[in-house]
């Protein structure tokens, strides 16, 4: 990747931050280096640590855009009829697109998605990234409460389908982004949600 030579003042912090999403998907956690994006950025080695004081504040601040980004693509996921599995109709028309996009965000980065959640992101919650976890949290809470008032599962408690539903998106995201499933069960990855919407119905 070729260095950058100049960069805008004032900017540099968000350009770390690019380059290092960029880069922990193409090179992976233990690559990344805040001498690297230094280096990227062509500033002096020591400029990012006016930023960061380690790398464990810059993997902070990087589950904080993660979760950020995830919220944004659940917040933005609507149920969309040509796509949907269930129709538009069904009780658990909403929690499909939230499906979909929590288990879409963590294929499309499944490094940021694994940081989000190890102890380096997740055990180091700023308050933006716990806001944005609670936005997130926030798009499955709205789906099952909506599910509950057409009708689905009323005689339990909501909480627990929440926390159900999240780990049900939260396993198969995992199982997806590293391969898991051995291809001599003969399952198709592709089918996940149509699994989980069969169970969950």
């Amino acid at each position: 990747m070729k260095p950058r030579t100049t960069y805008h003042h004032g900017d540099l912090k968000q350009v770390l931050l690019d380059q290092a999403l960029t880069a922990l998907e193409a090179d992976g956690l233990e690559n990344l280096s805040l001498r690297g994006l230094a280096q990227f950025a062509g500033v002096s080695k020591t400029a990012p640590y006016r930023h960061f004081r380690n790398k464990e504040q810059l993997l902070a601040e990087l589950a904080a855009e993660g979760f950020t980004l995830l919220a944004e693509e659940m917040e933005g996921a609507g149920t969309k009829g040509d796509n949907s599995l269930c129709g538009t109709n069904y009780p658990l028309s909403g929690l499909e697109p939230a499906l979909r996009a929590y288990v879409g965000f963590a294929g499309k980065r499944p490094q940021l998605y694994q940081l989000m959640f190890s102890r380096h992101g997740y055990g180091l919650h700023s308050d933006r990234c716990r806001n944005n976890a609670d936005r997130a949290m926030g798009c499955l809470i709205d789906a099952v409460g909506t599910a509950q008032t057409r009708g689905w599962k009323t005689d339990q408690d909501p909480v627990s389908l929440v926390l159900s539903v999240w780990s049900l998106a939260h396993g198969w995201a995992g199982m997806l982004t590293e391969k898991l499933i051995p291809d001599e069960v003969g399952f198709n990855p592709e089918n996940w949600l149509e699994s989980c919407m069969g169970l969950l119905g």
